[in-house]
């Protein structure tokens, strides 16, 4: 009798245990930022993924870029530095196994290429580089491995320049920030904007020199040593010297000739 009565107590209170127990909901993958180990279920659209960024360290020689900086070149010209914008995309980590990995995020886009009109699906990853902006969100990232090189495409593919705008997002970086350089359907978009002043005693001097040509629309590779933890965010860091890009430039020539040299020398402008 007193075991029927032990057994039954336990009983209740197993139950009463048993009763108490919630279920717990939460993100069970185990490439997001957020994953739980303690979660009976999956949650629905709770789920954090990292992402990759980029921080670009800009600067001349040794010094940080600002606006309105003096820089002084190989034959004791000054200019006053007013502004630079720089278009950029398709980034691609490569691991020490080469395998190559681009970020998670993509767009259906429609282009009008050569009068044709085609569909295709990009990485969302265009960035508008600025002074006054340092750090970039590129998008999702879930592939933790170490890296040894990162590359990125300056300018725009012809998929991109010629983007039927209208039906990218409003809030889209080529609606909105990059609205500045756009020219047209049919000549796209400008690559790269620099404005300086050649003249540092006379506000008129102010120059704007639109990059279009191949030199500034090309594919930039630079080494990195990272190892990406799952879950974490990565970021990675991309240098900028306009030193080794300016410092040979003769601001005295016609405006198309400088043009050409700023063109021509631009490829140096990354580290």
């Amino acid at each position: 009798m007193r075991k029927i009565i032990t057994l039954n107590i336990l009983l209740i209170i197993c139950l009463s245990i048993a009763s108490c127990y919630e279920p717990e909901e939460g993100c069970l993958d185990v490439l997001s930022s957020n994953y739980s180990i303690d979660a009976d279920s999956a949650c629905e659209d709770c789920c954090v993924y990292p992402s990759l960024s980029i921080r670009v360290r800009q600067q001349y020689d040794t010094l940080s870029v600002s606006k309105l900086d003096t820089f002084t070149n190989s034959i004791g010209q000054d200019i006053v530095f007013h502004n630079l914008e720089i278009l950029a995309h398709d980034f691609k980590m490569v691991s020490v196994s080469d395998q190559v990995i681009a970020v998670s995020d993509s767009i259906d886009v429609s282009s009008t290429i050569d009068g044709v009109e085609v569909q295709s699906k990009v990485p969302d990853d265009v960035i508008f580089i600025r002074p006054t902006r340092f750090s970039y969100a590129l998008g999702q990232f879930t592939y933790p491995d170490t890296y040894k090189s990162i590359s990125m495409q300056v300018g725009l593919s012809d998929t991109l320049n010629y983007v039927d705008r209208s039906e990218l997002d409003s809030e889209d970086v080529l609606n909105v920030e990059a609205d500045t350089l756009y020219i047209s359907e049919t000549a796209g978009f400008v690559f790269a904007r620099l404005e300086v002043q050649t003249d540092p005693t006379d506000s008129m001097s102010l120059v704007t020199y639109d990059l279009y040509g191949d030199n500034v629309n090309y594919s930039h590779h630079w080494n990195i040593d990272t190892t990406y933890v799952r879950g974490n965010d990565i970021e990675v860091e991309l240098l900028m010297d306009y030193k080794d890009w300016l410092f040979d430039i003769d601001w005295s020539m016609e405006e198309q000739a400088v043009l050409s040299a700023l063109e021509l020398q631009f490829g140096s402008l990354f580290q």
